[in-house]
């Protein structure tokens, strides 16, 4: 499983957003809102449940808040996410 960090704009939105995707599949957007990060999560369209590797699955999340926020020096740790 390939894990994707796209880095996007919408007009409704004031700040670009993270994308994250596998395997060409988005399943969700990481938004900035106030200085808040939100992880909103999209329904498989297959019906079936996501199911991630863990490990994998917070690198990716941290990978994708470095690259929303531009903080190369970002707290690794998951009480940060």
């Amino acid at each position: 499983m390939k894990f994707a960090i796209t880095i996007a704009s919408a007009p409704e939105l004031e700040q670009v957003y993270a994308e994250l995707s596998t395997d060409a599949q988005n399943w969700a957007d990481l938004i900035q809102v106030d200085g808040v990060l939100r992880l909103e999560i999209y329904s498989n369209p297959t019906g079936q449940p996501w199911v991630f590797d863990l490990d994998s699955l917070l690198a990716h999340l941290l990978d994708a808040r470095r690259a929303l926020t531009g903080d190369a020096n970002a707290d690794d740790s998951i009480k940060s996410l």
